[in-house]
């Protein structure tokens, strides 16, 4: 669009509302998985309560009872492994590289827009590095190495 010749403010909406659309795409995402997680006790809960009504069942038959008990403790474990090992852990991540992937397309405005202003090179580069954070290193183009 720079390279057209559109406004620079025309620029800026038309991204910032693919900014906007993208984040909302990502949070959604990430917080299907979140709320996944944070259901999949309460389902591995119900699993093992009605195991062991089907086991208690079975007072008569101790191999069966047995194995209700067994398919009661692992509807259990199903349900916090679904929450702790998979879900929850798929929906951090996603919501951490969404982070990461908004700050970029953040960083691409800022120079589109910083070059459609025709700001100074090195003040536009001063700019776009204030984005990165403390723990990155900081390494101008200008310097000579």
């Amino acid at each position: 669009m720079a390279v057209d010749g559109t406004e620079a403010h025309e620029i800026e909406e038309t991204l910032e509302i693919m900014l906007e659309e993208t984040e909302e795409y990502y949070h959604g995402a990430a917080h299907y998985w979140l709320l996944a997680g944070e259901s999949c006790p309460v389902i591995g809960l119900i699993g093992a309560v009605l195991g062991l009504i089907l086991a208690l069942q079975k007072l008569d038959n101790p191999a069966e009872m047995a194995a209700g008990i067994a398919g009661a403790f692992t509807a259990t474990v199903t349900g916090i492994a679904g929450a702790y090992i998979f879900m929850g852990p798929w929906g951090n991540k996603l919501k951490a590289k969404s982070h990461d992937f908004i700050k970029e397309k953040k960083v691409i405005l800022a120079g589109i827009l910083g070059i459609s202003h025709g700001d100074n090179p090195r003040m536009l580069e001063t700019k776009l590095l204030n984005y990165l954070s403390p723990m990155e290193e900081k390494k101008s183009q200008f310097d000579k190495a």
